[in-house]
């Protein structure tokens, strides 16, 4: 009996770390079901949000036919973030552009943060992560 009581204690704790240091984002407002969402998370401002090479986390999620898209990120340790969505709709790992540089594709940031003219600034999109967090983030066609 004690021995059994013992291995609960542990599944249970188990459990709850695993928990810990988790960032749920959740991806409304996609226009299909077509190609892939891809997520960088960056720690710094240096790059954000063009430069996904100074990324510390890409993550990429096909979209499935009911169109829900959400991104579990555990492990993340506490500190500032910004991150930077893209829905690729043709699956080439990129954000596409027109010739004057305005999105073919839905794009978002962190904070549903938007720009004038361009993307969002690093300290617009920036949150503080402390061991948890949920956010639910809508893409912007444009």
């Amino acid at each position: 009996m004690k021995t059994i009581l013992i291995q609960l204690l542990i599944l249970i704790s188990t459990q709850l770390h695993a928990q810990e240091n988790r960032l749920t984002i959740y991806i409304v407002g996609l226009k299909s079901t077509k190609g892939q969402v891809i997520l960088d998370i960056f720690d710094k401002e240096n790059g954000y949000p063009m430069k996904t090479e100074n990324a510390i986390l890409r993550k990429k999620l096909a979209i499935p036919e009911n169109g829900k898209v959400v991104f579990y990120i555990d492990g993340l340790e506490n500190g500032e973030y910004a991150f930077a969505l893209i829905h690729d709709q043709n699956n080439n790992d990129k954000l596409d552009v027109n010739f004057i540089g305005i999105p073919k594709e839905g794009a978002a940031a962190s904070n549903n943060a938007e720009g004038f003219m361009g993307p969002p600034d690093y300290k617009d999109a920036m949150f503080n992560f402390t061991e948890y967090a949920e956010m639910t983030i809508k893409i912007l066609y444009f």
